[in-house]
């Protein structure tokens, strides 16, 4: 990755910058560097909001051939953002996010990324223009002018390829202002659980998790896995019962996955308000949480053959009282059965072979895997 890009693990940044700073931005330069498998693509998204508006949302599609790619793009400041977008102080609230996305047959690891703010030369400028900006890292802005050409693009690590030219780049925008979405003061972890569909959850009276379920300890989950059982995993499917006491209260929840004890794609809600016990199920994509940028676990920055998932849940306004889930997955190879039963990686009943591995696409079938759990109430059977 060039070296004059600030490198960013969450693929997120966010900030605050008045009306007169925001007049000295260009625009945002951002870079992945990824290597794809299987089908040998990525297709990735970009979207920026300011202000609680969802701005532009552009996706894109790189070809590669089992090797590091390096993707590096720019947009300017007005393909990304609208003018109108200010507050009474004369100032707003800006993000911009980009993460990966799964294709059928194709496998995408994302090893870094990174962002840089463009902007004109600032000069003398910068003290008075940040002194109402607390919220801007200085470090993140990118002062270009007639000395622009000392950009460079030495790379970090010699095998990362920066050569697209036999790549295939294409880019569409829409619209998510029709979401409902207010993000003008998001977290990196709201903003995170906000893009997952609503129907991935239900929230409902109750105290007993379903038999279905597989109980654990400590609110939180975990279990070992290789990279060929983890590659069968679908979809983790969370059961939390939570408590409430002394009157109504809203109740609002952290999601903490680690991988090998690393800190991967924290998620962060808010569930409602409640004056006594419920309970919530949540459906998660296993990259969701625990692939960077939400693309593929990288087992080889491990050099491990089995990497340990854990999954801690933590409510505020309310007490976990039982902690369950569930992992679907596509029906399992009879060699695969037998290394899970021989190196007990996992509780064997948290397992659940509900998709075929000839299906092309296992998210037609999601509404009426999930209806059982009352995820999708409006489906039928």
């Amino acid at each position: 990755m060039p070296k004059w890009l600030l490198p960013n693990k969450e693929g997120y940044i966010s900030f605050v910058a008045s009306k007169k700073l925001y007049k000295k931005f260009l625009g945002v330069a951002f870079c992945i560097v990824f290597q794809a498998k299987g089908k040998r693509f990525c297709s990735f998204k970009l979207d920026a909001s300011v202000g609680g508006r969802q701005g532009k949302v552009y996706r894109g599609t790189l070809h590669s051939y089992n090797l590091d790619h390096v993707c590096l793009g720019y947009r300017e400041t007005k393909d990304l953002w609208r003018l109108d977008d200010f507050g009474p102080n004369d100032s707003s609230h800006f993000h911009v996010s980009i993460r990966v996305y799964d294709n059928v047959g194709s496998r995408v690891i994302v090893k870094k990324c990174g962002f840089r703010l463009i902007c004109k030369p600032l000069e003398n400028d910068l003290e008075v223009l940040l002194q109402d900006d607390q919220f801007l890292d200085p470090a993140l802005l990118y002062e270009v002018g007639y000395e622009d050409s000392q950009i460079s693009t030495e790379e970090d690590n010699s095998s990362e390829t920066e050569d697209l030219q036999d790549s295939q780049v294409s880019t569409g925008e829409d619209s998510l202002s029709d979401t409902g979405l207010n993000v003008a003061d998001f977290s990196i972890e709201e903003h995170r659980y906000s893009r997952i569909h609503p129907h991935y959850r239900n929230v409902r009276p109750g105290g007993e998790i379903p038999k279905e379920f597989v109980l654990v300890e400590d609110s939180t989950i975990s279990f070992m896995a290789s990279q060929d059982l983890y590659d069968n995993f679908v979809g983790l499917v969370l059961c939390v019962v939570f408590g409430v006491e002394d009157g109504k209260k809203e109740i609002s929840f952290d999601i903490m996955p680690h991988v090998n004890g690393e800190r991967r794609n924290v998620l962060a809600g808010t569930l409602g308000s409640f004056d006594s016990d419920h309970m919530w199920i949540q459906y998660l994509v296993p990259n969701v949480l625990w692939g960077v940028l939400e693309g593929a676990v990288d087992f080889g920055q491990f050099e491990e053959s089995y990497l340990r998932f854990s999954l801690a849940v933590r409510i505020l306004g309310g007490t976990v009282k039982k902690l369950g889930y569930l992992l679907s997955c596509m029906r399992l190879e009879d060699d695969l059965k037998v290394a899970l039963e021989h190196n007990q990686l996992m509780d064997p009943a948290s397992l659940c072979e509900d998709f075929d591995s000839e299906d092309d696409d296992v998210r037609f079938r999601l509404p009426k895997y999930l209806c059982r759990f009352h995820i999708f109430p409006s489906a039928t059977n």
